[in-house]
């Protein structure tokens, strides 16, 4: 984006960084919208007061969080893993994040690759001070969580995304969106809080298992039973592929099928609540493990290998094998090396050897296990 812009507004030259190309009279102009809406949040926020801030990170954002910083010519600092990273700016150890009215989270880390994940121990904020947090998703990040029981304000990655959003409509459509976001940010920030709370209005239920289990028969009668919309993983695939799911493995190989269904998969996450049936293959990938855990809950269906052999030989057209020897050969196999992934990964386990309707009873009982 830097080159295709042939003039930069002063936050974009300033932080080195743009998110947004604006074409004016046959010239790109190219602008930074985080450095702005990162301004207006701070100074709304401050209420007029001068305050402190430190910027956790180096990269893109958190350049444009100083220079927002600057521009109300507050006192800032960075702490970063990179010395030296900013050089015209204080560097400080994360142990005196307590010494800062304001601390700009402006890492990945808590966000959807990692939602476990904490940038900094959150008992080091000072007690009413200001918590701006970049991670889009999930919408409540652990570190916000631990945040706010200490009584620490938080502006959440979605109103940091919507904040720029807002001055990505303004300098497109050149006016002012006023309320025009104001119910997105409600309602998704209502959803947050419930998702938060384990409420299973706003998670998405993903089955998971291995091929024979049962998942997309079983699935679509819990979707039927909750009147939710209902997606086959291997189907989304497909409409993306165009062509099915298993001449794309047959064709492309292991690798590039993986690729496509994580990308099948991280589309589903704006898609809640539902029903969802996975690729048997799907939680090894610590990426899509990661993405279930921020908007599923996940139940894993069980049956003997004796069982999905029987499933497999009756349906062995469409099943192409992982491994050479078949699809219904390799069953034992594959559940051996698969069987702790699977069962760390669920949030509840259902036996699917019996009947599809007795195992979707089993699976509404079991739908909103704790995490």
């Amino acid at each position: 984006l830097l080159d295709a812009a042939e003039e930069r507004t002063t936050e974009a030259s300033s932080s080195g960084a743009l998110n947004t190309l604006v074409l004016e009279e046959k010239t790109w102009r190219g602008a930074n919208t985080d450095a702005v809406a990162l301004r207006r949040l701070l100074s709304a926020s401050a209420r007029g007061k001068k305050l402190s801030v430190c910027v956790v990170g180096s990269g893109g954002l958190a350049r444009a969080a100083l220079q927002a910083a600057q521009a109300l010519t507050w006192d800032a600092a960075i702490c970063a893993r990179r010395k030296g990273a900013l050089p015209s700016v204080p560097a400080v150890e994360a142990s005196s994040l307590g010494r800062f009215d304001v601390v700009i989270q402006a890492t990945p880390v808590g966000g959807v690759e990692d939602p476990e994940g904490l940038p900094f121990d959150p008992s080091l904020l000072k007690p009413g001070a200001l918590l701006v947090e970049s991670p889009l998703w999930p919408l409540e990040t652990r570190l916000a969580r631990a945040a706010k029981t200490r009584g620490i304000r938080v502006v959440s990655g979605l109103e940091l995304w919507l904040a720029q959003a807002r001055e990505q409509f303004s300098l497109w459509h050149e006016r002012e969106t006023g309320s025009l976001l104001r119910p997105a940010l409600a309602f998704l920030s209502r959803r947050g809080r419930a998702a938060g709370e384990g409420d299973p209005r706003f998670w998405a239920l993903a089955l998971s298992g291995m091929r024979g289990a049962g998942k997309s028969t079983v699935g679509r009668l819990v979707a039927e039973s909750l009147s939710l919309p209902f997606t086959d993983l291997d189907e989304a695939l497909a409409a993306e592929a165009g062509k099915p799911a298993g001449e794309v493995l047959a064709e492309e190989g292991e690798e590039a099928f993986r690729l496509r269904e994580t990308r099948a998969l991280a589309r589903q996450a704006l898609d809640v609540p539902g029903v969802l049936a996975l690729g048997g293959g799907a939680v090894l990938r610590p990426e899509n493990r990661a993405l279930l855990a921020s908007f599923a809950r996940t139940v894993l269906l069980e049956a003997p290998v004796k069982v999905l052999r029987q499933r497999l030989a009756d349906d062995f057209a469409r099943r192409p094998s992982l491994t050479g020897v078949g699809a219904v050969k390799e069953v034992a196999a594959l559940w051996k090396s698969r069987q702790k992934t699977y069962r760390d990964q669920a949030d509840a386990v259902v036996d699917a050897e019996a009947e599809p309707s007795e195992v979707a009873r089993r699976i509404l009982d079991a739908r909103s296990p704790s995490r």
